[in-house]
């Protein structure tokens, strides 16, 4: 059975699950490890791919159980401190004019739409007690 996937707001995302898997936009493939099928298979980045295809370029396209078998391995091996070191440099600056100068993708901008949507009715519910 094929499903577009559900966001924690409710919202459909554009990647779509069969059974567990992703679909992949060029072959019409199933793949629990999107991005993996696309660099290997078709030589194409994933970033480039999700470009391609309005994806959120800094959300992973592979199934939770790929996911969380990830996340266990960084923790296990302590990646994320690491991480958290080599990114000093390239952490956001408060004042840095490069910041937000960059085009979004379709899900983000839904995404960020579905917020200001969200902040609006809260002020107006704040406004009228």
């Amino acid at each position: 059975m094929k499903t577009i996937n559900k966001n924690k707001h409710g919202k459909d995302e554009r990647a779509v699950f069969e059974e567990g898997k992703l679909q992949c936009e060029i072959c019409k493939g199933w793949y629990k490890h999107l991005g993996s099928h696309v660099a290997q298979r078709h030589r194409i980045p994933a970033r480039k791919y999700k470009e391609l295809f309005g994806l959120d370029v800094s959300k992973g396209i592979v199934i939770e159980t790929i996911k969380e078998k990830m996340r266990k391995s960084c923790i296990r091996n302590k990646n994320g401190a690491r991480l958290m070191e080599s990114g000093v440099s390239t952490r956001y600056k408060k004042g840095d004019k490069r910041a937000g100068d960059y085009k979004r993708s379709e899900e983000t901008l839904t995404r960020l739409r579905g917020y200001g949507l969200r902040m609006e009715k809260q002020k107006k519910n704040l406004q009228k007690s």
